[in-house]
């Protein structure tokens, strides 16, 4: 659609940005996120009783709830995600983008309640913040400039045969 196209790459260049703004906010160089947060915590005071109802997880129901009031955490890491998310294709794309996120910090939030002191001072260690914050700023970087990344191809037209004369030939390769 006409408007698909304009809106999903305007969410991929935001996504991008805000990556780069999170790699900065993880190194310490730059605070912006910082003023996100404040504003999610004024949400989150209102939120949080509620995610209390859920604890202690005795069911599957009840860690489902937990999780739909934790999206509203507010942490700079889940907006760049949700950033994300929101720039992808459709809400299928888009909700797997934020189960892959939440399955992928699950083995790092068991580790931190079980290790919590020791890596705990592991990560505020500044040589590591930035390091994470360098790799973030890498990918959100990478996100904007590479070649193609925000590349839209008319595969109406290349389908239709009337702009494409190599349209239904197995031997046309898109792209």
């Amino acid at each position: 659609s006409q408007f698909g196209q304009p809106a999903s790459s305007i969410g991929k260049w935001l996504s991008g940005l805000f990556m780069v703004a999170l790699g900065f906010y993880i190194a310490g160089w730059w605070q912006v996120l910082s003023v996100l947060e404040r504003a999610g915590n004024h949400v989150w005071k209102y939120l949080q009783p509620l995610g209390q109802r859920f604890l202690p997880v005795t069911n599957p129901f009840q860690a489902f709830g937990l999780g739909l009031v934790w999206g509203w955490l507010p942490c700079g890491m889940v907006y760049a995600m949700l950033a994300f998310a929101l720039s992808s294709q459709n809400l299928t794309q888009g909700g797997l983008i934020m189960l892959a996120f939440g399955l992928g910090t699950l083995p790092m939030l068991f580790l931190m309640g079980s290790a919590a002191s020791r890596l705990g001072d592991f990560v505020r260690k500044p040589l590591v913040r930035q390091l994470a914050g360098t790799l973030i700023l890498l990918f959100g970087l990478y996100s904007l400039f590479a070649p193609g990344a925000h590349d839209h191809h008319d595969h109406d037209s290349m389908n239709s045969g009337k702009d494409n004369p190599h349209a239904g030939h197995a031997e046309h390769k898109c792209g």
